[in-house]
């Protein structure tokens, strides 16, 4: 990895340097820009939680290249755009590549790799001690292609690609006979999908055929490194000498898919698809443990089996807007869908078959008003029936209603000012599970004013979802918003903002347990309070004092209450000074500052310091 880097950057310095001349003598076709640099960083604290957060490491960074050609006449028959771009090359958790070459009414090809690098490590404390209940440290790898032929006028196929990866370790915590046993567990997974698509289009239907196949296997395996029990101050006298848990799974699935747009005459509009989708999944099991359980008895035993499902799916959209007069529309949409599922479980050679499934009709309608060119009113209502197979709700019945409500409101006096409002209504009957809601409201505020070089906007968003199945009850309270101030002067500019997330759960339970050897049936009350507030504030200033130098200051500050509560401060300064010949220099001084109120074993600050040199060149003479 690190001499493919140091090729990468000689041949960028070589590339960038043999390009004077061009920039000196004639217009180029080709335009280009790079940033190439070293990274400095000073942790002081919990350093995996700086990992987590944030996961910059010291080091030599290809931070930003990029390339374009767009050649021009003659040069311009096989190919008339070329691009490319790197983001973060060297070792930093997000990497991007994209190439883009394309001929147009030919073809276009598009090609991109992200690679991301997850890690996770959280402290908790219980009894006085602290544990890790699960730690994650993997690689993301997504690769997609696409390649489009135009074939006609109004016809062209695409070929598409898609694959990623899941690669890595993790130690997630089981517990078993009372006692939490903490385990590895390999992460290996390998999802695949390509697409083949015919697209074509007229003046009153265009229309889109498409085939899928996706391919994903996973490994899935846990297993007890070495002896393991509960410790010596454990109440149970629990131990594991041996556990492993094996479930790799495999599956394809075939999508066969029509999508449609149709206007038969000018006040009409249809629009629609259609998506079959079927799918085979394998399954092998076996579990084996060995040790003493929480009554003190030696256990052993070894599980096998296997396992096969299929699925079927075949999902039925349509929309239709139907303009009534002048001012007046009628909107549509119908939907059907049809889930079935069916498989067998062999563990031990006892069989156990599962067959289930839904049918789901949904229908909304409403009316838009356009009051005016600047004011349009819609307002509708919503049904949706889905009616269960081998299944019940959680109210013991097989059939599921969803009723609703919904409006929106537009107005835009001016250029300078906005104001739209959103309000939607639901009420379940008979819901699925214990948890699911039986009323949600949300209403949003949306607005945006602006007067000479200032401009303000800001959104509020309220939510409120309650829950009554038998005498069970809660509610869940939630209220977003955020306004953000942008303010441009001459070479100066302002941007300044503040975010709020405000959370509250409240239940009332009842939970009821059956006679035991330990005495006889009996309930108690379970309450749930939860309350969580996060508010985000950040300040970014852009000085440009010169046409060579350009500052960047941006100064961030998070703030949780509540359950958890969180400091964590952000600051960022940084600097840009143009050289002779398109070159230039950069600096960049990076702070945070993270801070747990309740604990202290996950705090941490850290100092980030980049020093970079790079290159513009856009072609001109």
């Amino acid at each position: 990895m690190k001499k493919t880097f140091w090729r990468l950057i000689i041949l960028v310095l070589f590339f960038s340097f043999s390009s004077l001349s061009l920039q000196a003598e004639n217009a180029s076709p080709w335009k280009w820009s790079f940033l190439f640099g070293y990274r400095l960083v000073d942790i002081s604290g919990t350093e995996f939680k700086y990992k987590e957060d944030i996961n910059l490491e010291k080091g030599a960074r290809l931070f930003h290249f990029s390339l374009a050609y767009f050649p021009e006449d003659d040069q311009a028959k096989i190919i008339d755009r070329l691009s490319l771009s790197l983001q973060n090359f060297g070792g930093d958790p997000f990497e991007v590549f994209n190439l883009v070459v394309a001929r147009t009414g030919r073809f276009s090809f598009q090609y991109e790799r992200k690679k991301a690098t997850y890690f996770y490590h959280d402290l908790h404390q219980a009894g006085g001690t602290l544990y890790d209940p699960y730690t994650l440290d993997f690689d993301r790898r997504s690769d997609s292609g696409t390649l489009r032929f135009y074939l006609a006028r109004n016809l062209d196929i695409t070929l598409g690609y898609e694959r990623f990866t899941r690669r890595g370790i993790s130690t997630p915590t089981l517990d078993i006979n009372r006692v939490e046993f903490e385990m590895e567990k390999p992460i290996d997974e390998d999802s695949r999908l390509g697409t083949l698509a015919l697209s074509f289009k007229t003046k009153p239907l265009s229309l889109v055929l498409e085939e899928k196949i996706h391919d994903f296997k996973t490994t899935n395996y846990l297993f007890l490194p070495g002896y393991a029990d509960g410790g010596p101050t454990a109440f149970y006298p629990s131990s594991l000498s041996l556990f492993s848990l094996h479930q790799p799974y495999n599956f394809r699935s075939y999508s066969h898919g029509l999508l449609f747009n149709f206007r038969p005459f000018s006040s009409l509009l249809l629009s629609g698809s259609a998506r079959l989708i079927n799918l085979d999944m394998d399954l092998d099991y076996e579990e084996k443990a060995q040790g003493v359980d929480y009554l003190g008895w030696v256990f052993a035993y070894t599980d096998q089996g296997k396992g096969q499902f299929k699925r079927d799916l075949k999902l039925y959209d349509l929309n239709a807007s139907y303009l009534l007069f002048n001012r007046l529309a009628l909107v549509s949409t119908f939907r059907y869908h049809r889930f079935q599922q069916d498989g067998t479980m062999t563990i031990n050679g006892e069989e156990e078959m599962v067959n289930f499934g839904y049918d789901l009709l949904g229908l909304e309608t409403g009316l838009q008003f356009l009051i005016s060119s600047r004011t349009d009113l819609t307002i509708g209502y919503r049904y949706e029936s889905r009616e269960l197979k081998e299944l019940e709700t959680a109210t013991y019945e097989s059939k599921t209603q969803h009723k609703g409500l919904f409006g929106h409101f537009r107005f835009e006096p001016s250029k300078a000012f906005k104001l739209t409002l959103d309000y939607q209504r639901s009420d379940h009957d008979e819901p699925f599970t214990l948890i699911s809601p039986t009323a949600t409201n949300r209403f949003k505020i949306d607005t945006r004013w602006r007067y000479k070089n200032i401009q303000l906007q800001g959104s509020y968003v309220i939510y409120r979802l309650e829950s009554e199945v038998f005498e069970n009850r809660w509610k869940s309270n939630r209220d977003q918003g955020n306004l953000r101030l942008n303010y441009g002067i001459g070479k100066a500019n302002l941007s300044a903002g503040v975010s709020f997330f405000n959370l509250r759960h409240r239940a009332d339970r009842e939970i009821e347990y059956r006679p035991f050897w330990t005495g006889p049936a009996g309930s108690f009350p379970w309450l749930v309070r939860y309350k969580g507030k996060s508010t985000l504030y950040d300040l970014n200033l852009s000085l440009i004092p010169s046409d060579k130098l350009r500052l960047d200051f941006m100064l961030g500050q998070y703030v949780n209450r509540g359950f958890w509560p969180i400091d964590r401060t952000i600051a960022k300064v940084s600097a840009e000074y143009l050289l002779p010949q398109g070159f230039l220099l950069k600096a960049t001084y990076k702070y945070w500052n993270f801070k747990e109120k309740n604990s202290g074993f996950n705090d941490y600050r850290a100092s980030i310091v980049e020093i970079s040199f790079g290159a513009r060149w856009d072609g001109e003479k």
